[in-house]
């Protein structure tokens, strides 16, 4: 019997302002080696009801996200990552590849984590964090006191050593994850309305509570073509910590 590559959708939660690099990520998923064709679907997040129609007209399928404009933006994030996941539920697919709209991983990134046989395998990548540049990966060096980690943290916990092997992890962005779909049916996407965190903390911290690990290959780095989000000054970060600034 011939072998059959595993099902895999590529998608991500995106919106407008990340249009700046949208085709260029199209043209370099196109571009990621796989035996079989690739799915590609994008939750748009955008305040523009056309954008959805600019990103369908790049030849990848796409659906506006339908949200309420007084919730806050991590909630609208939250609600575009489950609805990538229902895609990937609904369709069958084997693997969601979860890759934001400004992360670029090599070619062969598909085929380098399937062949670590996890449920949970990610690339690291940096962000821009005021000024520099660090890695969202962390490793477990203690006891985590009880609450989710949001951001990067420095001091308590050390960043992963790129040495070219599978780590363990105890966290990492979902910007580049392969997630397979007994991890999706069982673990949702969330966001807490009263605590700090986005999405990828509170993944991290579920799939720990149901003993699932996320490995990292650090052989691969993607590039991440983001800008600060802090340049938006309290109004974004009101909205995304609403237990500080409140909800609006």
């Amino acid at each position: 019997m011939a072998f059959t590559p595993p099902k895999i959708l590529i998608g991500a939660p995106t919106a407008d302002v990340k249009n700046y690099c949208v085709e260029d990520w199209v043209r370099n998923v196109k571009n990621i080696i796989y035996p079989t064709k690739l799915d590609i679907f994008l939750a748009d997040n955008s305040t523009n009801a056309e954008n959805v129609k600019y990103l369908r007209s790049l030849g990848i399928d796409a659906e506006r996200v339908r949200f309420d404009k007084k919730k806050s933006i991590i909630s609208r994030l939250t609600k575009g990552h489950n609805l990538v996941r229902q895609k990937a539920l609904d369709g069958n697919y084997d693997f969601l590849l979860h890759l934001e709209t400004d992360i670029f991983p090599p070619p062969e990134v598909l085929l380098n984590l399937l062949a670590h046989r996890k449920q949970v395998v990610s690339v690291s990548y940096d962000i821009l964090d005021l000024h520099e540049r660090e890695p969202v990966v962390i490793d477990v060096v203690e006891e985590h006191d009880g609450e989710p980690v949001g951001g990067i943290i420095r001091g308590k916990y050390k960043t992963t050593t790129y040495d070219g092997t599978l780590q363990e992890a105890f966290l990492n962005g979902i910007g580049c994850m392969l997630i397979h779909k007994s991890v999706l049916k069982e673990v949702p996407f969330r966001y807490h309305p009263n605590k700090s965190g986005f999405c990828d903390s509170w993944f991290s911290e579920d799939l720990r509570s149901k003993s699932i690990p996320v490995y990292i290959d650090t052989s691969m780095y993607a590039e991440h073509r983001n800008k600060d989000w802090r340049k938006f000054g309290t109004k974004f970060v009101s909205r995304v910590y609403p237990e500080t600034h409140g909800e609006n």
